[in-house]
């Protein structure tokens, strides 16, 4: 599996402090071509959580709430299916990693951290 993040970040332009201008956020409902697009523009990488959800309750002012599907309450992140971080670890060390490297590599990467190792 590989996976990638990348992002452009624009800045709301206005006048005053250089520094707080960068932590406002602003949802920026427009059209382009005749489609419906909403953007969230400035913020900070580390408040992702709370802007999606502010996008997402706006969408859903628009379109209405998501159809009811069985799904769990936290899905788990890639990798992070592990059911037991201690035999991830014993699996590691025995593909060669010191019990640290064993450690550091799980704590990282769960699941996937033969992945990382091969470079798949």
């Amino acid at each position: 599996m590989r996976a990638a993040y990348a992002g452009l970040r624009p800045l709301v332009s206005e006048k005053g402090d250089p520094d707080s201008v960068s932590r406002k956020s602003r949802v920026v409902d427009e059209k382009v071509c005749g489609v419906p697009l909403l953007s969230v523009v400035g913020g900070k990488l580390t408040l992702h959580r709370p802007m999606a959800l502010d996008l997402t309750r706006r969408l859903e002012r628009k379109i209405g709430p998501p159809k009811k599907t069985k799904s769990p309450a936290s899905p788990a992140l890639p990798g992070g299916e592990i059911v037991s971080p201690s035999g991830e670890e014993a699996a590691a060390r025995a593909y060669g990693l010191t019990p640290l490297q064993a450690r550091w590599m799980v704590s990282r990467y769960g699941a996937l951290w033969r992945a990382v190792l091969e470079g798949d």
